[in-house]
């Protein structure tokens, strides 16, 4: 039923930005919209999240949510379990919202010092490669949910695109950003 499509703008406003889709036509009017929403959102996650993240939800906007809210929600699936955000979501239950939306909080903590870590090796590794027309940098024991915004940041960072391999004994999983060119 269309009519009640209006239920599920907060969500709506949440997955918009989170996922970085561009903020014109209609979905600058569903994300404005939405963010009317989440400012009174009955669902008890977001509610929870909001308070975790210390945003008033009458002053949020798309940047509180791509900066406070999705990484959390984020998080989880990079360094743990990703169904915590799905739960965070569809619980109806005070005290399980609050107690989810603490391990989002923590798993967003931990993946930022797990992400600076692995930067600052691969800085490392940039400086002693030298100028390159691409970066491959490795690492033994690197997270491999979080090498793929290490990649972003050093591609960002020096125009060149890259490839981060977490290695595990004789495996590795990677993940590449590239450059507009």
């Amino acid at each position: 039923d269309p009519a009640g499509a209006d239920e599920d703008l907060d969500v709506v406003a949440l997955a918009t930005v989170a996922d970085c889709v561009p903020l014109v036509g209609e979905n600058r009017r569903l994300v404005r919209a939405g963010l009317e929403a989440l400012a009174g959102t009955r669902r008890p996650g977001l509610r929870a999240l909001m308070r975790v993240a210390k945003i008033d939800p009458g002053a949020l906007d798309a940047r509180g949510i791509g900066f406070r809210l999705a990484p959390r929600i984020n998080a989880a699936g990079r360094m743990h379990r990703a169904d915590a955000g799905l739960e965070l979501l569809l619980t109806e239950d005070e005290a399980r919202a609050d107690a989810v939306a603490a391990e989002l909080d923590a798993w967003n903590v931990e993946r930022r010092h797990t992400e600076t870590h692995i930067l600052f090796a691969a800085e490392a590794q940039v400086a002693e490669t030298g100028d390159a027309p691409a970066y491959v940098l490795a690492g033994e024991g690197w997270h491999p949910g979080v090498i793929g915004i290490v990649a972003s940041r050093i591609a960002e960072r020096h125009h060149r695109p890259c490839v981060m391999l977490a290695l595990d004994g004789a495996e590795a999983t990677g993940s590449g950003r590239s450059i507009p060119a």
